[in-house]
């Protein structure tokens, strides 16, 4: 009997080994697991901050051409966090394939993960200042039969190129248009509601999908060295108005007369007294930079009898503000301004303001020559693949 129970023991010993052995090995398969899961984890997310990273490569490109688009220097290792990004540029002076494109390529490293992204950019087209006849960067409010419609300058007289298509409106915020007005062309926004009241009518399409116009196509240095190569005063062809060297204020009173010879001009504030004529020379072409507010009283006129194209005023300031009866021929760009045209008012060009208020039956008529005058949309890249 003590035999068999000595074997019984040993048995048992036996037992107890083989499960010790056994929890040992799927103690050491779990460690061996988990051991792995963790590597994984770890590389997955070497690889996914190695993505990130080289984004962040990608992105520093982008914003170095749009400082300047001939930069082609590159980056070279530039930590970020565990790692660090390399950037490389490759335009048509090594594959002449890519004519205007630019690539860019991001190699990224973090710990034993690499990634690389690459972009290809070209710069943005350049675009039509003045192809609305009415834009506003914030709200375009039009009322009391006022309206839009084109015509072409270079053609002909108002009466004879006349279209009541072509007078687009837009705007970067809201439309509304109430009592009776008259859009001759297409209204759209970006994204904001386009509001109708009292038989208002939109002779074209509307949309609110459209892309987003830019408001800072001019450039403060343009502005500056407008100050200082001013043709003001010595373009000057007139009598009886006030013109302050210091301020840059140009005033002409009640009646006056001033013609402005080719050139380019600089002013703060420009105000015209009732029944004045601001002119523009036979055969000139003007451009005029401010910073100030531009006030038409009354029965004024200005550019009477040129052409729009013939007078392009590029403002900073806050107000263009024209009274009742005043006739207007020029394109206006002010992406701070505010523009209000009061009754039986003909403005005969274009108008890119932060707000616009049309009322009591006055009129944009749209010159469709405007649509050639274009400018490069500075500090503008676009990433097509």
């Amino acid at each position: 009997m003590s035999i068999r129970l000595f074997q019984e023991r040993g048995t048992a010993i036996l037992i107890v080994m083989a499960l010790i052995a056994m929890l040992t090995a799927v103690g050491i398969m779990s460690v061996d697991r988990a051991t792995l899961d963790i590597d994984l984890s770890f590389n997955q997310l070497s690889e996914e901050q190695a993505f990130y990273v080289a984004e962040a490569g990608l992105q520093h490109g982008l914003a170095e051409l749009n400082r300047d688009f001939t930069w082609r220097a590159g980056v070279v290792t530039l930590p970020v966090g565990d790692g660090f990004y390399i950037v490389t540029v490759i335009d048509s002076t090594t594959d002449t394939l890519l004519a205007d494109t630019v690539i860019l390529r991001s190699r990224a490293v973090v710990n034993d993960a690499a990634a690389a992204v690459e972009g290809y950019i070209v710069q943005s087209p350049p675009i039509p200042i003045f192809k609305y006849a009415l834009f506003a960067g914030d709200s375009l409010k039009m009322d009391q039969a006022s309206c839009t419609d084109s015509y072409n300058a270079d053609s002909g007289t108002y009466a004879a190129t006349v279209d009541t298509l072509g007078g687009d409106i837009g705007s970067n915020g809201f439309l509304d248009l109430q009592g009776g007005a008259v859009v001759g062309g297409d209204a759209s926004t970006d994204g904001e509601t386009i509001t109708y009241g009292g038989g208002a009518t939109v002779l074209g399409n509307t949309t609110s999908s459209a892309d987003e116009f830019p408001m800072d196509l001019i450039p403060q240095s343009e502005y500056d060295w407008a100050e200082a190569n001013s043709a003001a005063p010595s373009g000057f062809i007139g009598s009886g108005y006030t013109y302050n060297s210091l301020t840059h204020d140009l005033t002409l009173g009640s009646g006056d007369e001033l013609t402005l010879s080719s050139g380019v001009y600089f002013f703060n504030n420009i105000s015209l007294g009732q029944g004045s004529d601001l002119k523009i020379d036979s055969g000139a072409q003007v451009t005029i930079y401010m910073t100030g507010d531009f006030v038409a009283g009354q029965f004024t006129t200005v550019n009477a009898n040129g052409n729009p194209t013939d007078l392009l005023i590029y403002s900073t300031g806050d107000y263009l503000t024209l009274d009742q009866s005043v006739e207007f021929r020029a394109g206006f760009y002010g992406p701070n301004t505010t523009f209000t045209i009061s009754q039986n008012t003909n403005l005969y060009g274009s108008i890119v303001a932060a707000s616009v208020l049309l009322k009591q039956g006055s009129c944009i008529h749209y010159d469709r020559d405007l649509v050639e005058i274009i400018r490069d949309q500075p500090n503008k890249v676009a990433m097509v693949a």
